[in-house]
Formats: structure tokens, sequence, C-alpha cells
């Protein structure tokens, strides 16, 4: 039995080996050994997707039980794909999509799919040609001019291509350059295609006219362009311009015919200079550009050939890109005096700020002014700031009539320009004057209505008594105008401000100042015609910009609209209406954005509430009566487009406290509440005192909480007691937790490190001493050594020494026989500093007999 079991397993062992070798008809149904699993592998190894609104998924075809998958991108910036293999295209352009395969046997393999995305061009448009009044960019015979373009979206799959559409006047190369060949109009024409074949099919093109001209019509040009100070650049031409082609005649603002932009690619930290205003010399041929805010960086700074001069002919292109740094503080350029006689105007060569302003000291003559006079002029808020910042007016109507007619000098200090430059000399000496001479009465220089209810009269001096007005019948007392001493403003009543056309007008009994009791000529009644039409022009808006305000942790956002003439409101609160374009694509209508306003001038600024702009572009609807003139005209509607960009700071912190040690006058304390990085913080050139010199910074102590940095002063650099400015720049946290600090700036007061010295040692016979003077009081320990012909004849600890004031009395213990050839020495136990604790300079002295 055993040995049938054995042949029969031998049998069927045989037979299925023998079997996959035998022939077996198609429609037979047999057993066969399990076919090798196919490979995995992805569902496509190319796409192509078209725009960044199209997707694509991946799929792992063939998947194997127990394994895992993971996806990347070789370049993020191309396409993302996420955990499940979707593809999401971010900018044009070829990445490749991976799938890394990890068996349950530890193997693994790698699967790709190339993918190349492409942008569709919606739109292309020239953005830097300048179309005048005859809408055309304006060519020199033989020059060029380098013409550039934005495609929408910003970087499609497309090609520009550039043409002249009438080559005799003009010629464009692949880049487009155009050079002008002889006068005439010709247009310029860009495509986007996606090759040249496809250019005459497309249907994405813009084009500007072309105006060539001849040279000897090209006579105007930009002779220079310099930085006068951080708030002023001055434009030089060789013609006289027209006003009109380069100023808002009402506003005073730069056309866009002069361009100035920031060139942060050249320098990071250039300033946003702001609205940027203007005015043009006597001559018209200097403008002087002044910004909002200040000039510091580098620029773009594009004259146009919108430019015009008085003949009427454009001004050669200008393009340079300039850096314009003020490094040169304010100076004192003078003092006039207005017609009052008592109001002193201080002139400046520049802008300045006084926000810090000290007045140290005043006199008059050759003395000092009396108490009273001297209080007057030293009160800061008596000094007024001229709207162009460039001088002070102060009024001293209230000094006693003995000190008139004198020149009075004033030890100013902390004046700086607005690139936060300080005036050389620190201290500054300025003069003020008066002069109460008889002088003659004003005269009338015009009489018009200048808003709905006000009547302004304009005279050749300034006005003290502002005299009546007579009107329709009726009187009115009138007031000097606060901005202009030679205006008075009358206030009409309601059926005077009704009044139209030509109306007489009756001034009278106005006074001016020093006019002897023996000129009448204004104790009457002059008649003049005045029309009271009024402007019935709505006020437009002409500027607006979308800035944010830091303080501390919050920001928030002002909304400042410039109107083209002076407006009031009569609400301060309420809100207007935007649709939100979000940074991630959405598109949120009618969300209301609540504000607070208020007006200076033409100016209205809206101030909005941080948590109300997310970052994104805003489309705010200003409605029609949002404000109104000074003849109450209504405001037209006007939809305005502005950017939140979202971005924020995280450098240093500014220090807690910065002051002046108490026992060394040569020391300053700065107390940061964050750990600092030492090598910064020990950075000599982090640290800036103006009119001092800062020689050593030591972190002197550290912790998590706390940092405290002392600066060494060289001594005598600081000559006055007075408050000095100090700037830190660049000092980082420890390890980096905070970025450099920008730049922090704040006034401290110091008082004055030098050192008392030493200026004679003289014997005195009568009582056997020696005096040793200086250069002022002192105080202290005086410990001195006596030396006769270079041998000790009376050690410290021998004789009597004393300080009383500025002298140090050394009571000598015998009496020497050659006092000529005696010399004093301070020992290691002296110790003399002045009443502040400046350290004395004593060397070893002769003595004087």
């Amino acid at each position: 039995m055993k040995k049938n079991v054995v042949k029969h397993l031998a049998f069927t062992l045989m037979l299925s080996l023998l079997t996959p070798m035998v022939a077996v008809p198609n429609n037979a149904i047999v057993v066969q050994a399990a076919k090798k699993t196919a490979a995995p592998k992805l569902n496509k190894t190319k796409v192509t997707l078209k725009g960044l609104k199209d997707s694509e998924k991946l799929t792992v075809l063939n998947p194997v039980s127990g394994a895992t998958y993971s996806w990347s991108s070789t370049n993020t910036k191309i396409a993302t794909v996420d955990y499940k293999g979707a593809i999401t295209p971010v900018a044009k352009g070829t990445t490749t999509i991976k799938c890394r395969i990890k068996y349950p046997n530890k193997t693994q393999k790698l699967l790709s799919c190339t993918v190349k995305v492409e942008i569709p061009v919606t739109g292309i448009k020239i953005n830097n040609a300048d179309l005048g009044d005859n809408n055309a960019h304006v060519i020199v015979v033989g020059e060029k001019y380098d013409f550039n373009f934005n495609y929408v979206p910003a970087k499609p799959s497309s090609k520009a291509y550039w043409f002249i559409e009438d080559k005799q006047f003009a010629s464009v190369n692949g880049t487009g350059v155009v050079t002008g060949i002889k006068p005439g109009i010709t247009r310029l024409k860009i495509v986007a295609a996606p090759n040249r074949a496809g250019v005459d099919k497309s249907d994405i093109y813009h084009a500007v006219n072309i105006s060539v001209v001849d040279k000897e019509l090209k006579a105007t040009r930009v002779q220079s362009v310099t930085l006068a100070s951080a708030g002023e650049l001055v434009i030089k031409f060789s013609d006289p311009i027209d006003a009109l082609s380069v100023l808002n005649p009402d506003t005073k603002e730069l056309k866009d015919t002069i361009r100035i932009y920031q060139n942060k690619t050249k320098e990071p930290t250039t300033v946003d200079p702001g609205k940027l205003t203007g005015s043009l010399s006597t001559d018209l041929k200097t403008l002087t550009i002044t910004p909002e805010k200040t000039f510091s960086g580098a620029y773009d700074i594009r004259v146009t050939s919108n430019v015009r001069s008085t003949e009427n002919v454009a001004a050669a292109v200008y393009d340079e890109t300039l850096t314009l740094i003020d490094k040169t503080g304010p100076s004192y350029s003078g003092t006039t005096l207005d017609d009052s006689g008592v109001i002193s105007v201080i002139n400046f060569n520049e802008p300045v700020d006084i926000s810090d302003m000290e007045v140290l000291d005043v006199l008059i003559g050759n003395g000092k002014a009396s108490s009273s006079t001297e209080s007057m002029i030293k009160n800061k808020s008596n000094y007024v700031l001229a709207k162009d910042k460039k001088s002070l007016k102060i009024d001293l109507s209230g000094i006693s009539s003995t000190e008139k007619n004198q020149t009075i000098t004033v030890m100013l200090s902390n004046i700086k320009d607005f690139a936060g430059n300080y005036s050389s000399p620190y201290i500054m000496p300025v003069n003020l004057y008066t002069d109460t001479t008889p002088k003659p009465q004003a005269k009338i220089v015009s009489v018009k209505r200048t808003s709905y209810s006000v009547l302004s009269v304009q005279y050749d001096r300034a006005i003290r008594s502002p005299g009546i007005a007579m009107v329709g019948g009726n009187s009115i007392y009138g007031q000097v105008d606060i901005d202009n001493n030679k205006i008075v403003n009358y206030a009409l009543s309601s059926s005077q401000s009704s009044l139209r056309g030509n109306q007489t007008v009756s001034i009278g009994y106005w006074d001016s100042y020093n006019v002897p009791y023996t000129d009448t000529s204004a104790d009457k009644y002059t008649n003049i015609t005045v029309n009271f039409d009024v402007d019935n022009s709505a006020p437009y808006i002409v500027d607006y910009r979308l800035d944010p305000v830091v303080v501390g942790t919050t920001t928030t956002y002002k909304l400042n609209l410039t109107f083209n003439e002076t407006v009031t409101t009569n609400s301060t609160s309420g809100y207007l209406t935007s649709t939100v374009y979000t940074s991630n694509g959405n598109v949120l209508p009618n969300t209301n954005l609540y504000y607070t306003l208020s007006v200076n001038d033409k100016v209205v600024t809206v101030s909005f509430t941080s948590t109300q702009l997310t970052t994104g572009n805003y489309k705010i609807s200003i409605p029609a009566g949002f404000v109104k003139d000074v003849f109450f005209n209504s405001s037209v509607a006007k939809d305005i487009t502005v950017n939140q960009n979202g971005a924020y700071g995280t450098e240093l912190p500014a220090p807690t406290s910065i002051q002046q040690s108490n026992t060394n006058p040569s020391e300053i304390i700065i107390t940061f509440a964050n750990k600092l990085d030492r090598a910064s913080a020990e950075t000599v050139a982090n640290y800036s005192i103006y009119g001092a010199t800062v020689t050593k910074a030591v972190l002197t102590e550290q912790t998590d909480t706390k940092a405290v940095v002392t600066l060494t002063l060289q001594t005598g650099s600081i000559k006055y007691d007075a408050s000095y400015p100090i700037v830190l720049t660049g000092i980082r946290g420890y390890s980096d937790n905070h970025g450099p600090i920008s730049k922090y700036e704040t006034i401290i007061p110091l008082k004055e490190n030098t050192a008392p010295v030493a200026y004679t040692a003289k014997y005195k016979s009568s009582n056997n001493s020696i005096e040793i003077t200086f250069s002022e009081n002192i105080q202290g320990t005086a410990r001195f050594n006596v030396y006769q012909n270079n041998t000790l004849f009376n050690s410290s600890s021998e004789v009597s020494a004393f300080i009383s004031n500025n002298t140090v009395y050394i009571m000598l213990s015998k009496t020497p026989y050659s006092p000529s050839k005696l010399t004093v020495a301070p020992d290691t136990n002296n110790v003399i500093t002045d009443v502040k604790g400046n350290v004395a300079l004593v060397p070893t002295m002769y003595v004087q007999n």
C-alpha cells in the first residue's frame, strides 16, 4: 500500500512539470501558475495646464498593497502638488511632479510627470508713453526713447512684438527703442502673440501716437537736478518754463509731466517722499520741488517732453536715477522784520524741525536782557514756524520800550532739518530786531469775496486795527487774518452773502503799525466796486493715498484725499462702501469701511481701523456731497482704488532709558528691556550723539529681560549744558530674536564733560604756601607732593591742602631756599573734579615765584 502511494505522488509531480509544455485548446480551462503583478505607474507622464485656474490630478495605476506614496514638485514656484496628487499651477514654466513609492519590503520606486504651465495673455499696454494734449509722445529727430510695457496677467506665455506703422518718421527695434527719423506723426504698436507667425491673428495689442519733431524745436533742457535739502529738490532749466505744464495752478502740486519714483532696487531704504508740491523762481527757470515727507535714498527722476517752455517748446526728456541723501545741517541766513516793526522773522537756508528746539540765552547789546524779556523770548511757544518751515516768527511787541530798536542776540539749539541733520554750529546765535519809528498808513491793494460768507481786503502793510466795511448799507467789523497780517477778513451776514453782481463796498478806519497821529488818510471811508458773484463749480478729488500709521504693535490706516480747493465737512464719522479684492482671489462687494474724518484746507483724512483693512485692493466709492467748498458747492462722486499690502516690522524695541552717568559726565547709560546681540551692541558706529564723540561702547549688563550699554564720550566733546540728540541704529536682539533697530532718535539732557585744567602754580612767601589755580570751580580731595630741584621737599602727608572755589591751597611745612625751583605733582590719592564730576587734568607743574 505504501509503495502505491509513493508511485502515485511521483506520477502527479511529473504530470505537473510537463503540463506547461503541452498545447492546450483556446477554450480549455486549465490550472496555471500565478501571473507576474504589473508595475505601478502614473496615469500621465506629461501635463499642460492653461492658466492659474486650471488643475490636474495624477493617480498611481497598479498600486501595491501596503505601499506608501509621497508627492513633491521640483519647483514649487511653477506648480505645487498635494498629498493626493492634485496639481495647482503657480506661475508660467515647467516643473516635474514626483511620486515616491515605498514598498513593504523597504524598496523604493520613483515615478515622474512633466508639468508645463502656460499663462494665456489677456492684455498688454505701453506704460511709459508721455501723451500730451495732442495725445502723442514727442521724440526729437535722431533721439531715442525706450518704451516699456505691462502684460495682463504679469507673466504670460506669450511674447511681445513691436511695430511702427509709418517707418518714414520713426523706427523701432525688438526691445521697444524708438528712434526719430524725420518730423511727422506715426503710431507705435505692441502685439502679444505666442510667436511671430501668430501676430496677424492676435487681437491683444496696444498702440500710441508718436510725434517726431525737429531738433531746432527742442531747445529747452534740464541743466541740473540737485538736492538743496531733504525737503527741497531743485531742477534748473535752460529756458523759462510754462508753470501750467508742471504745476497744478490751485494746489501747486507737481503734475505728472515730472515724475519722481522710489528706486528700492538701488537703495532698499529709500523713503517715500509723499505728495510733491513745487514753486518756480521769478525767471521761471528754476523749479523747487518740496516733498510731503522727505527725500532720502535713490529716486528715478523723469522730466517728460510734456514740460513746455513759455515759447511752447517741448523739453528734452531727462531720465536719471539719482541718490539724494542730505548730510548737511541747516544754517541761519539772517533775520527780517515785518511791517509791524515788532515781529522778527528768523530765516534758515532750508526747512527746519524745531520740535526739540531750546533757547539757551538772550542778550541785548552787550548785556543781559531784562528778566521779563528773557522769559518771553525763552518761551518756545512764542515762536511760530512758517508753512514752508524755513523761518521762525516771534512777536516782540511785549518787550519794554527801552529794549526796542536794539539788536537782540539769542542762542538756539536742537534745530535740525528733515533728514535729521543738526545745525552747524549746534548752539546757533541768531539776531532779533524791532523798529518802532514812524511809518506811513497802509493802503488798500484789493477787495474780493474769498468764500460764500467772507469778504477779504488786502493791504500793502501789516494791519494793527482792522477797521470797518459797509456792505449793502450795513457795517461789519473785520478781523486780521492769522496767517497774513496784511489781510483783513469781514464775515458777511446771510443777506449780504446773497448779494450778486457788482456791489459798492466802503472800507474805512483801519490802522497799520507805527503810523503817526498826524496821518489821517484812513480816518474815512473809501468806496470800491466788488464783484459778488460766487463760484458754482463743484470740488473734486485730485489725489489720494492710503498710508499705514504704526503705533507700537497696532497698525491703522488713513486715506488722504486731496481736493482741488479748500473744503469743509459737516460730519466727522460714517462709513464708505467698497469692493474688496483680497490677496487670495476673493471679491467682497458692498463692504462698509467705518471711519472718523478730519479736514485741513484741501486735504481730507479718513481714518480706518486695522481690523477693517485686510491685505488686498479696495475700490472705494466716495459719494457726491462728501465735502463742500467755501462757496457751499458739494463735491462730485468718485471711485478710487487703493492697496493695503499688510507689511509689518519686527525690529528691536527702543531702549527704556538713556541717561548721563551721575558720577562721570563722559559716560552715557542706555538700558534695554531685551537681551542684545553683543557684537552690534558694542559697535561704536551704531551710536551717534550730535556734538559729541563716542569712543567706546560696552555691554556692561545682560540678562534675559535687561541689557545695559555704557557709552564713553571723548572728554571735552560736550561743551555746553543742553539737550542733545542721540541716534541708535543697527543694534540687534540676542540670537536675532529681533531684527536691527532701523533708527531710534531721542533728545537727552547732558552736562558738559570738559575737564577742569590747572593753569598756574604760584608760591606765596607771605604764608609759605603754593596756590594752584584751575579753569573753573573744583571739589574733592587735594593731595600733592612738592619737589625742590627734583628732590622731594614736602610729601603730601607733610603739607596741609584744601580747596576753595577754583584754587588749591598747599600750606608747606618748611620754607624752601629756592622757590623758583619748586615743582608740584599730584599723588595717587589726589581726586579733584569740577562740580559736575569731570576729573581734573593736573600735570606736574613748575611753581612761579
